[in-house]
């Protein structure tokens, strides 16, 4: 049999439902897929929408390895990976998940106490407003109520999470489409807004390293790992013929 690399390995992580599916690249045909409900969800307060960051990672490694033994490795050419947006994770030194994922939905940041809530005050002290579920209002919302955990190193999304660990590395790289989605992010300079970030105390240790182009963030038995990217600009990606152009 061919070891031509004519594959790749495309995975989805929503927040409803996970899906993998093996593409060959010389005709773009759907020659296999996979899916699983995303029934993780973890019971927290009302205000709450968290789900298990590890229960998502062993489902992802599942069907990575049942897809990637059923066409073979070698004829692999790349892991796409792309997921829900907003929300986030906090991960160790180690690379492991120290908390549950809030994911987009989560209210927390909604919530008003004194007459205010996190969103409004984030406005006040920066000019900036910052949706509810955005990975860094949902961030700020811990910090003033002491729930950002001791060990936490680094923020990610679950995609940024699932891709570091497929790739066998142990620090999260974000894509500039990751990162627009947390809020404070300059497209422009391709960076955090460290002045408004400062306003607010924030740790920016915590922030991952930005990208801005496609990277290979490690192998899978063999097979490069692409950076994560944002379901949004993914579903773009899939629509149209030339992605160059809007």
């Amino acid at each position: 049999m061919s070891t031509l690399k004519h594959l790749t390995l495309g995975l989805d992580i929503g927040t409803t439902k996970i899906c993998a599916i093996v593409i060959d690249n010389q005709n773009g045909t759907v020659i296999d897929s996979v899916s699983e409900w995303n029934n993780t969800t973890i019971k927290g307060l009302p205000f709450e929408h968290l789900q298990d960051p590890e229960k998502i990672l062993s489902i992802c490694e599942k069907m990575c390895k049942h897809l990637v033994e059923k066409h073979e490795a070698t004829h692999f050419a790349s892991i796409g990976i792309s997921g829900q947006m907003h929300g986030i994770l906090y991960v160790d030194d180690k690379g492991f998940s120290v908390s549950p994922l809030a994911t987009w939905q989560d209210r927390r940041s909604e919530k008003i106490e004194n007459g205010l809530n996190t969103v409004t005050k984030i406005a006040q002290i920066t000019g900036e407003f910052i949706p509810v579920g955005y990975g860094l209002a949902t961030h700020m919302d811990n910090v003033w109520h002491d729930r950002v955990p001791r060990q936490a190193t680094q923020i990610c999304t679950i995609h940024d999470y699932v891709a570091m660990h497929l790739a066998g590395q142990n620090c999260p790289i974000m894509h500039l489409s990751n990162s627009q989605s947390f809020g404070f992010y300059h497209s422009k300079s391709k960076d955090w807004d460290y002045k408004n970030l400062k306003k607010l105390g924030m740790d920016q240790n915590l922030l991952p390293k930005n990208q801005s182009n496609p990277s290979i963030l490690g192998k899978y038995q063999n097979i490069p790992v692409c950076i994560a990217i944002g379901d949004n600009q993914a579903s773009y990606l899939g629509s149209v013929n030339n992605p160059n152009t809007l």
